[in-house]
């Protein structure tokens, strides 16, 4: 995969796990305003939110449309859907932010069913919070504090590469994460069988600590594509 920060220009990552996940492309910018770069439909919507939901719409609608153009999708509106965003056909996706970075994930259709991405800042998550957030499992398992906020970023993006395919509410205590720390790489479950169970058993995440930002994605493999190498 390539991973390219638009701010320094060039792609990064390419030696971490989160850049060997094949056929996608994941792009990343700090949070500024773009407003001005928004498509019509897109640009009304911005207009109704507060200036700091404006500045983080507007650029993950720019880091998406530059991971669009590196898959070989021309630029076009992102409309939202229950907040989701709605991709071109042929395209899966998805789009996060923290107060500082936003990021989007993108792949073609005929090689992923789901991506899901969440970028945290690395201590985003507190020990009270972390409490409701995460399994008597993920507790035990913790290595050092701020893998709190990397359980919490991975259940978010498991929940957004499912939800677009099963459109089933899953809380945090509903998934599990597996880590694998050794591979850099985590594996998902539900904790009772529901709708989403056998997509995100299929699906694989990957993750990587830069600027100060847990970027964690799960991927859920198209089923007539690929195995994946996680």
């Amino acid at each position: 995969m390539t991973v390219f920060d638009l701010d320094r220009g060039r792609e990064v990552l390419s030696f971490a796990r989160i850049g060997r996940l094949r056929n996608a492309v994941l792009t990343l910018s700090a949070v500024r305003d773009h407003r001005g770069e928004l498509f019509p439909g897109e640009a009304t919507y911005a207009a109704t939110v507060a200036d700091k939901r404006g500045r983080e719409f507007s650029t993950g609608r720019r880091v998406a449309r530059e991971g669009l153009k590196r898959i070989g999708v021309e630029p076009c509106e992102i409309p939202s859907e229950d907040r989701r965003p709605v991709w071109p056909e042929g395209v899966v996706g998805s789009i996060g932010h923290s107060r500082g970075l936003a990021a989007a994930v993108v792949g073609p259709a005929d090689a992923f069913d789901g991506l899901g991405i969440d970028i945290e800042t690395e201590n985003a998550v507190s020990g009270s919070t972390a409490d409701r957030l995460l399994t008597e499992a993920e507790h035990a398992w913790l290595p050092a504090p701020e893998w709190r906020t990397m359980i919490f970023a991975a259940k978010e993006a498991v929940y957004k590469s499912v939800n677009p395919i099963v459109r089933e509410f899953l809380g945090f205590q509903d998934v599990e994460i597996d880590v694998d720390e050794e591979v850099g790489a985590f594996r998902a479950r539900c904790i009772e069988d529901r709708p989403s169970a056998e997509a995100i058993a299929a699906g694989y995440g990957h993750w990587a600590l830069y600027r100060a930002h847990w970027m964690v994605v799960f991927e859920i493999r198209a089923r007539r594509g690929a195995a994946s190498e996680g």
